[in-house]
């Protein structure tokens, strides 16, 4: 048995994608289409995320997912944890069941990661967690093509130009 209660694997569920989705359906109507789409083109929910369900009579009831994020923070390469897909079905919100699951993702992401990020429009349903809110900053800048047609480019942190 695994150390952690909540942790789960699609791999040893094939059900639970489906599982997992009802609930993320109801948080965040249309997800399942956008999670279609991006299966389609190779990047999966389920090879990127590690879920941490709850579960009640079988029914997912609370979800938080970890991600794995390669990233070069001020010229250092680093791996953090993303929390990510946040989710409690109104029924059984108050009751505790995010806090359970989201104290042992924390657990679980203290000994992967150096840090954590995690993007809301809600940051203060983290703060209680030790998350802080942190400013972004959006740009623009004009973009012209190298080549006469648009086209998607791998990013090569070798390659700078």
């Amino acid at each position: 048995m695994s150390q952690y209660r909540f942790k789960q694997s699609f791999s040893d569920d094939s059900s639970l994608s489906d599982k997992l989705f009802d609930l993320m359906e109801v948080i965040f109507p249309g997800i399942s289409s956008l999670a279609e789409c991006a299966r389609k083109l190779g990047a999966s929910w389920e090879t990127a995320s590690t879920p941490f369900i709850r579960f009640h009579d079988h029914i997912a009831i609370t979800h938080v997912g970890v991600l794995k994020i390669p990233m070069q923070i001020m010229g250092q390469r680093l791996t953090v944890g993303g929390v990510h897909g946040v989710a409690t079905r109104a029924e059984y919100r108050r009751r505790g069941y995010y806090r359970e699951v989201m104290e042992e993702v924390l657990g679980y992401c203290d000994r992967l990661y150096e840090t954590l990020v995690l993007t809301t429009p809600q940051p203060e349903f983290y703060l209680p967690f030790g998350f802080r809110v942190v400013e972004e900053h959006i740009f623009k800048v004009k973009c012209y093509p190298t080549s006469s047609t648009y086209s998607f480019r791998i990013l090569d942190f070798a390659n700078i130009k």
